[in-house]
């Protein structure tokens, strides 16, 4: 099980480097007397993960990125505390490390000089697991030590004694001030193309070239049944995924749709309000027909926590309509969106509705008090 994770980043000091990378592109473009200190990827699991990386990155251009990185490149350690100590000693402008190491300088030393470089690109995410071995003599006790990992009170620890993201700790539990690092956020858009595999083709290479235009990074495309199942398992285990973000808690989706030309809007408008009202709700959605879930993290023991959650889902239903959106775009309107029913289509249209539903129900044992309002 992962107990704890970060990303790798390019640290660097805002006193000495004003204008830090903005992608991995614009680090490629720095003058070569900047200087980086990294890892070796044969003794350090930092320097493995930098030529990921940029294989992740750069596929088979990987090769012209090192040429272009090579002369920036002070010296390479066989480990990170020696790449990490010259950084500190002001040899180096920047050093190969993770989003986090900045949060040890701004709480141990009270220091806010250090940060993360984040590009868009993307960052190569890495993971500390907990597990337990098939023979074991003790399974016993093996359970119990991977149950206290994942406890609340170890997890609490992990920010500033491992100096990681907990992976089993909500971030409105993080310790004060870890709002302040700067982490990577990547949306992810799947896509599948139908036709003759040439004209799939097309479309596919097409779209590359328009997400890059965009500002895409790493585009991916197969015609293999196999790649298209790995590419595709990251949506099919969202639930899961949000799940594991607060251990114990209830999934709640909602499901509004709006015009394509507004979601960007409306779900930008979606993440301020949970924010706004101390509430966690990844997103998942069907970009190609506006709609979109945000999945509340909840508490359904918590009185006050369920009262803000059924708060932003009022708003979220009454911000698609004022979109000319809908309260629901697949899971339908049964009982808890039939207040929202007359807001959307007006009085008129439910009448009507419910008279057909009268002529063909007239004893009313088709879903009784549901959809339409009593």
């Amino acid at each position: 099980m992962p107990f704890n994770y970060g990303h790798t980043a390019f640290i660097y000091n805002d006193t000495l480097m004003e204008n830090p990378p903005e992608s991995f592109d614009a680090l490629l473009a720095m003058p070569d007397d900047v200087k980086i200190v990294i890892q070796d990827p044969r003794t350090s699991i930092s320097g493995l993960a930098l030529v990921l990386w940029v294989e992740a990155i750069y596929g088979d251009k990987a090769q012209e990125a090192w040429t272009k990185l090579a002369p920036k490149i002070l010296t390479v350690t066989k480990d990170w505390s020696s790449s990490y100590g010259m950084f500190t000693d002001g040899e180096a402008d920047m050093v190969l490390s993770y989003t986090t190491s900045p949060a040890y300088h701004m709480f141990a030393e009270d220091d806010f000089t250090k940060h993360a470089a984040i590009f868009p690109e993307g960052h190569y995410f890495m993971v500390e697991t907990v597990a337990k071995v098939a023979d074991t003599k003790v399974p016993e006790l093996a359970d119990q030590f991977m149950a206290f990992v994942m406890s609340e009170t170890f997890q609490r620890k992990i920010p500033t004694a491992n100096w990681s993201l907990p992976a089993a700790l909500p971030q409105n539990q993080w310790p004060e001030g870890w709002a302040k690092l700067d982490l990577p956020e990547t949306p992810l858009l799947l896509l599948e193309f139908h036709g003759s595999d040439a004209g799939v083709a097309e479309q596919a290479e097409t779209f590359g070239m328009l997400a890059e235009q965009e500002g895409g990074t790493g585009y991916q495309a197969t015609g293999s049944l196999e790649e298209r199942n790995k590419l595709w398992q990251a949506r099919h285990d969202a639930y899961w995924a949000m799940l594991a973000l607060r251990p114990g808690c209830k999934a709640v989706a909602t499901d509004v749709c709006v015009p394509i030309s507004r979601l960007a809007e409306a779900v930008t408008a979606a993440d301020a309000k949970a924010r706004e009202l101390d509430l966690i709700a990844p997103v998942v959605g069907h970009a190609g027909d506006g709609n979109f879930h945000a999945s509340l993290l909840l508490d359904m023991d918590n009185a006050d926590e369920v009262a803000r959650a059924e708060r932003f889902i009022s708003w979220l239903n009454e911000m698609a309509i004022s979109m000319d959106g809908t309260c629901t775009g697949e899971h339908g309107v049964g009982q808890g969106k039939r207040p929202y029913l007359l807001k959307e289509l007006g009085p008129e249209a439910v009448s009507v509705m419910g008279a057909i539903k009268v002529a063909l129900d007239p004893d009313n044992i088709m879903n009784p008090g549901k959809i339409l309002p009593a």
